[in-house]
């Protein structure tokens, strides 16, 4: 069976089967302990930005991939990026594990733990960055 993905307004009926996918996928204890994991993960980043806002200096080290000194440095506020791509993972895997709800149960659980484990890697990333300028 070949699956599409069209891009259309969100009806009622496409937010019952949504939710009804979620409901579905949180059943799953695997799936449940995945999501909660990276929740974790997104809430643990926003508390050490909240945390350490005050003591971080205007620009911190940011863009490791750059040459070493200034190209690295971004104004703190960059740091933000880190919890919303966190968060950005975590909804559109659940939304692509959500189509595949009943059909593939192991591409379900590769896409909520792959998803766990990059929110896992950007708050370490988050995490060196703050210690590195404390």
């Amino acid at each position: 069976m070949k699956r599409q993905l069209r891009l259309k307004g969100l009806g009622a009926s496409s937010l019952k089967k949504t939710q009804e996918a979620l409901s579905f996928l949180m059943a799953e204890p695997a799936v449940k302990k995945g999501a909660r994991a990276g929740v974790a993960g997104v809430l643990l980043m926003v508390a050490v930005l909240l945390f350490a806002w005050k003591r971080l200096p205007p620009e911190v080290p940011l863009f490791y991939s750059r040459p070493w000194g200034e190209s690295q440095l971004a104004e703190k506020e960059w740091l933000w990026v880190l919890p919303g791509v966190g968060v950005g993972v975590l909804v559109l895997n659940l939304k692509i594990a959500s189509l595949f709800f009943k059909e593939e149960p192991f591409l379900i659980k590769g896409l909520v733990w792959g998803a766990t484990l990059i929110v896992g890697l950007l708050a370490v990333t988050l995490l060196e960055i703050v210690w590195l300028v404390s």
